[in-house]
């Protein structure tokens, strides 16, 4: 049955939809970050959205479907003041009526927080987002349509998590401790300096090590599958959609902690241009880190292209599934144009995984026609495939005979994940 994208997005729908939307205009997004105290929710951020070519002007996003006012705008000022960002946007669906319009413009002209309109599927055309990286329009698209998926996607997966860990009468203790990272995943990224975002984010790694390979080794222990078909299902095929989540998650958390690396390094030049070499906190709390992180932070210094970083691997993994052919030359002319990093440089560019976390034979796995990035669930794989689907046409499988074998898997993985919710009659226009 055929799967489609909602035409009219409301509520994590509609949120959904503009945050492919913002990255598929060239930002590197973190979003749902939940800060919690305890078991209370205290702060929630729909998105941070950083514009790959205006780096350092960072956006705290709100997405509203429904109702919203001038309370939100002040809501929104709050979460600028607490983030130390410049800006806030609050995107909405509804037009406002003239009388709120005016209202809310004398509002906003008081404090750095601005309203964006924005109904794809409406009559009235839609506000424009500012460009955060020239893509060609049919790449923009795709990067669209694939992030729109892929959040699904995420939603239903962590939903799933969530039924799953509730299941247990008495939470074992591999599950308690994936609750855990996952919350300290959420709370790191609230930390005021980059530095501290990348201690915290280590530190959350040392203490729940291998959170993914320990829930494997659960379920081999506790079902009737072994160690290497449940890797399997988590890694190449449809299932398990639960453990899939946690593992798309502490990728992700690697793609922070080279984005903050990145902050750093902006922070670093800033600071040195103002004061020289002076003491500083960071400092010191750099120096206590992994060495990997180090030399990670100087092999990403030096690369020429080091501001795409961060969202050239957010779109590589989300988008184009951490794989590429590398005998096809369409596969790096499109990552490279929708990520705005050279063709050639994009094996250098992914070889800074190695730096950050070097493991053995390395991240990049090389063979049987296709190059992939090691870590990465077969639903985040599905939508590589889905992607190329809208870029190379319905056949597209049987121009790459050398992994045909494994794109049904990767693709159903996202497709039956997707299924249950999304076959309806409606596609988007």
């Amino acid at each position: 049955m055929p799967i489609r994208l909602p035409k009219d997005a409301h509520g994590y729908d509609y949120e959904d939809q503009i945050c492919s939307l913002l990255q598929a205009h060239g930002y590197y997004l973190e979003t749902r970050l939940i800060l919690k105290k305890g078991s209370e929710e205290v702060l929630e951020f729909d998105a941070l959205a950083t514009p790959t070519n205006d780096y350092q002007n960072r956006k705290v996003v709100e997405v509203k479907s429904g109702k919203w006012g001038i309370s939100d705008i002040f809501k929104l000022y709050g979460q600028v003041l607490y983030t130390s960002e410049t800006h806030a946007w609050l995107i909405h669906k509804k037009v406002t009526n003239e009388t709120k319009k005016g209202a809310i413009q004398e509002v906003c002209g008081s404090v750095p927080v601005s309203t964006i309109n924005i109904n794809i599927d409406g009559e009235e055309k839609s506000e424009n987002i500012p460009v955060g990286l020239d893509i060609p329009e049919k790449i923009a698209k795709c990067i669209f349509l694939t992030s729109w998926w892929s959040r699904s996607a995420d939603r239903i997966a962590q939903s799933k998590f969530r039924e799953w860990c509730k299941s247990h009468a008495e939470i074992p203790e591999a599950i308690r401790n994936t609750q855990n990272y996952l919350a300290a995943l959420d709370e790191c990224l609230f930390k005021k300096s980059p530095i501290s975002r990348v201690d915290a984010l280590y530190d959350a790694y040392k203490v729940y090590p291998q959170i993914t390979s320990s829930l494997i080794n659960y379920v081999a222990d506790t079902s009737q599958d072994n160690v290497k078909a449940v890797r399997s299902s988590v890694s190449d095929k449809y299932g398990r959609a639960h453990l899939q989540y946690v593992m798309a998650q502490e990728f992700r958390a690697r793609i922070a902690i080279i984005k903050n690396a990145y902050d750093a390094l902006l922070e670093e030049a800033d600071s040195q241009s103002k004061k020289g070499n002076a003491f500083s906190w960071g400092n010191l709390i750099k120096a206590l880190l992994p060495d990997s992180f180090k030399n990670g932070m100087n092999a990403l210094s030096k690369f020429e292209y080091a501001q795409h970083i961060p969202y050239f691997l957010q779109v590589f993994i989300e988008v184009f599934g951490g794989f590429y052919c590398p005998t096809d030359e369409r596969e790096l002319l499109q990552i490279s144009e929708a990520t705005g990093i050279p063709s050639e440089k994009i094996p250098e560019a992914l070889e800074l995984l190695d730096e950050f976390f070097p493991i053995p034979n390395g991240w990049v796995h090389k063979g049987n026609g296709v190059n992939f990035v090691k870590g990465v669930p077969a639903y985040l794989r599905g939508a590589g495939c889905f992607a190329r689907q809208d870029l190379y046409g319905e056949d597209w499988k049987s121009e790459f005979p050398q992994i045909n074998w494994q794109i049904p898997n990767w693709h159903n993985a996202l497709y039956k994940l997707l299924e249950p919710t999304l076959k309806v009659d409606n596609e988007i226009g």
